[in-house]
């Protein structure tokens, strides 16, 4: 009798597990089946799908296979460059980017572009032909960051001295008629760069940005340092910071160059915050006040993925800081970031905003629209989404200089 209840038990889990694991390929084979990708550990280069093209299929599975995992991505793509010619691997990574940009969440699809940039960079070992790649408005810009990242390690890594590294033409071959939305990521993408190559010293690397000619190029460069900088601490706690002094460096600085270094310690004084943001409002707070509205920005600019164009929540957090003075600041940071890559957003949350911070988030959008449109009938056609006459004016009439995101 027991040897039969145990016949009948070791039945039961045997049915039982059956049924897991056919449930189980069920819902695999559906999700593959909507897909139409054959999920396995690794891309097998010799079976191709008869009705689909090598450069979407590799994309695709790439996609689906690394999630955002960024070191993924790059090594799927560093093991098709073995199998494969220049033309399909290109394609392949044009079509990765695509994708990435398409489902993006952005924040995490810069992320993955900075990463991709790299290695582009090392693929083509040409700055000029990476750049061919490098779309403004794809991931907001992240692969003219990479590009220039991987560019001055390099440099780096083989001693050079810094000192007599060339960097004002480097981006010559992108744009030279305006100061363009391409211009301003490129000169931003050689701040990374130069933060790599002075191993982390702002100051140091500070003192290139002023070889450019105007002070939007030099504080696109410097940008991209503290950018840099604070990207650094994210991911390793490292960076030039001071655990007993969290405004340093910008505290420190005595160039034109303070305002910029504000905006970014905003997400790093978040950071050390635990991201609770009453407490880092009153951090923003301390400052000489000339500069609390940077902090501000950059705190607002930051709390953006989080807020997720949800105006309650965005009222909510930039409502944190004591001086209401400051709110609008907050605003104009997020709808900067929110309409990097699509205006749209912007104007939406620009007319969702409230009264007293409109004038700074549409002259926000209009500093986009600058850098993206080379003549005024191009900005008018955007600019008329204002809401009404008054924005649409503010809008037009943007300052490119004051407070900017690149």
């Amino acid at each position: 009798m027991k040897i039969f209840e145990n016949k009948k038990i070791l039945f039961i889990t045997i049915v039982l597990c059956l049924a897991a694991i056919s449930g189980f390929f069920i819902i695999y084979l559906s999700v593959d089946e909507q897909l139409k990708i054959e999920k396995i550990d690794e891309i097998d280069y010799t079976k191709l799908p008869k009705d689909i093209s090598p450069e979407i299929y590799y994309s695709q599975q790439i996609f689906e296979k690394c999630d955002y995992d960024m070191h993924c991505v790059t090594e799927f793509l560093a093991n098709l460059t073995k199998e494969n010619e220049k033309p399909v691997v290109m394609a392949t990574f044009e079509n990765t980017i695509a994708l990435y940009h398409e489902k993006q969440v952005n924040s995490r699809c810069h992320s993955i572009a900075h990463h991709l940039g790299e290695w582009v960079y090392g693929y083509t070992k040409n700055l000029d032909e990476s750049f061919q790649y490098a779309d403004p408005l794809s991931c907001g810009g992240g692969l003219y960051h990479g590009i220039f990242s991987n560019y001055f390690s390099i440099l780096n890594f083989e001693d050079a001295m810094a000192e007599q590294v060339e960097v004002k033409h480097l981006c010559n071959g992108v744009e030279d008629d305006f100061y363009s939305l391409d211009m301003a990521h490129c000169l931003h993408g050689i701040g990374h760069g130069l933060l790599l190559l002075y191993d982390y010293d702002v100051f140091a690397a500070l003192q290139r940005c002023e070889e450019f000619n105007t002070n939007p190029e030099q504080n696109s460069c410097a940008n991209g340092i503290f950018m840099q900088n604070v990207l650094k601490n994210f991911e390793t706690d490292e960076g030039q910071f001071d655990q007993e002094d969290i405004l340093f460096p910008c505290n420190e600085l005595k160039s034109r160059f303070t305002p910029t270094c504000y905006i970014w310690q905003g997400p790093y004084i978040l950071k050390q915050r635990d991201f609770e943001v009453y407490s880092s409002f009153r951090e923003c707070d301390k400052i000489n006040q000339e500069f609390i509205i940077y902090c501000y920005y950059g705190i607002g600019a930051e709390l953006e993925t989080d807020a997720a164009g949800k105006m309650e929540i965005a009222w909510r957090f930039c409502q944190a800081g004591e001086k209401s003075e400051y709110h609008k600041y907050c605003f104009r940071g997020m709808a900067m970031k929110t309409s990097m890559v699509y205006l749209d957003s912007g104007f939406k949350f620009c007319s969702l905003a409230p009264e007293e911070s409109k004038e700074e988030c549409y002259d926000g959008l209009g500093y986009w629209i600058k850098l993206r449109q080379d003549s005024d009938e191009k900005r008018k056609i955007e600019c008329f989404k204002a809401e009404n006459t008054q924005y649409f004016e503010i809008c037009m009439n943007a300052k490119i200089e004051g407070i900017n995101y690149l």
